[in-house]
């Protein structure tokens, strides 16, 4: 049987805001073929869900996720709002 981690070796992780023991975790695989990113949702020490990018979607997603950031920085700062982070 192989042993789950709920931190990767290599990746990241990300805690919920929430602060309820929720996590993703995302995750390079070089040795599926190509290679494939995969993200998991966590509650705790269980895996509730997966996803797997592939290597050529994985710029479309870091995009959106850079310009909401911006978006949400500026709408911050116009509204005279701390940031958060």
């Amino acid at each position: 049987m192989t042993e789950v981690s709920a931190f990767p070796d290599r990746g990241e992780v990300v805690f919920d805001v929430r602060d309820d023991g929720r996590f993703l975790r995302y995750r390079w695989h070089p040795e599926r073929g190509v290679g494939v990113g995969v993200v998991s949702l966590w509650r705790g020490d269980r895996c509730s869900g997966t996803f797997q990018i592939a290597r050529e979607d994985l710029p479309k997603l870091i995009q959106a996720l850079v310009e909401s950031a911006a978006a949400a920085t500026t709408a911050s700062a116009q509204l005279d709002l701390p940031a958060t982070g």
